[in-house]
């Protein structure tokens, strides 16, 4: 993976960003675009693994149900 994208798609981005939090957070975006943010890096690649796949169109579940 490209430091800053998802795989080679450079519309995906996580970036770590000090939004008045202690510590800073990753954000992922989407073209610019907030996606979410969270304290670990794997969680942002995960979501935005997920993100990814919904926009393709793809079913995803979640904890929460299909997103």
């Amino acid at each position: 993976m490209k430091p800053g994208t998802l795989n080679s798609d450079p519309r995906f981005t996580d970036t770590m960003e000090n939004a008045r939090t202690e510590p800073p957070l990753y954000v992922v975006r989407f073209s610019g675009d907030f996606v979410a943010s969270f304290r670990h890096y794997s969680s942002a690649i995960a979501r935005a693994a997920g993100e990814a796949a919904i926009r393709r169109g793809c079913n995803v579940v979640t904890e929460r149900g299909e997103a």
